[in-house]
């Protein structure tokens, strides 16, 4: 009986790993599809006096001015929260690389 269950159940997993799978390389050619229109990708990431939450997807931008308008928007929606106040919203390229950083709450930033 269990075994029969399993393989009513096997053709619904293969489905769902195709469907990841189908997202995850239209995900990429869209990645690719903007980097080809010279768009950038940038990272967001959170300072803070507790450690740094890395952002691990990013968002694509022309240039350095749109990443930081998003970033001073982040910092704008964090401020809210005053677990947040005193931190910084990072903006880093794909290569790592800090190019600005935005602070939350004081309402100034720094490159």
């Amino acid at each position: 009986m269990k075994k029969e269950e399993d393989q009513e159940r096997l053709p619904f997993a293969l489905d769902e790993d195709r469907h990841q799978l189908n997202l995850s390389t239209n995900r990429l050619l869209y990645v690719r599809w903007l980097e080809g229109f010279g768009m950038k990708r940038y990272f967001f990431h959170i300072a803070g006096p507790r450690g740094m939450f890395m952002d691990d997807n990013g968002r694509h931008f022309l240039d350095l001015k749109g990443a930081n308008a998003y970033a001073a928007r982040v910092a704008s929606e964090l401020a809210q929260d005053p677990k947040y106040v005193g931190s910084s919203v990072c903006i880093v390229d794909e290569w790592g690389k800090e190019l600005h950083r935005v602070s939350i709450g004081s309402g100034w930033s720094k490159s």
